[in-house]
């Protein structure tokens, strides 16, 4: 990961970008799937987690400031993992053609 202080920051395997999926550059070549975890508040006992896919390149460099697409949050780390691990299969599908307003809940 090239964001050492990030510290609730999980990124998944990076997955081939399918042909169907029009891409604005040739260096995005992978899809990065992360789970990213926040407070709601200063003195939060609890995080909150979404699902976050980012344009990486074939290293996972990826731009954090530009996600393509971010989940709405999930209350419990296992249900963003779960939520997570659909859009994985979905992704590696060759038909499937990632559209950045679906819901994976």
């Amino acid at each position: 990961m090239h964001f050492q202080n990030y510290r609730d920051f999980y990124q998944l395997k990076l997955i081939p970008i399918n042909l169907n999926d029009h891409m604005p550059s040739s260096d995005v070549t992978h899809w990065l799937i992360a789970l990213e975890g926040h407070a709601p508040s200063d003195d939060s006992e609890f995080y909150l987690w979404n699902v976050v896919v980012y344009q990486a390149n074939s290293d996972g460099y990826f731009h954090k400031k530009k996600p393509y697409y971010i989940s709405s949050s999930f209350n419990c780390f296992h249900k963003a993992c779960e939520a997570a691990s659909k859009l994985t299969e979905k992704m590696k599908n060759p038909h499937f053609n990632f559209v950045a307003t679906e819901n994976i809940g």
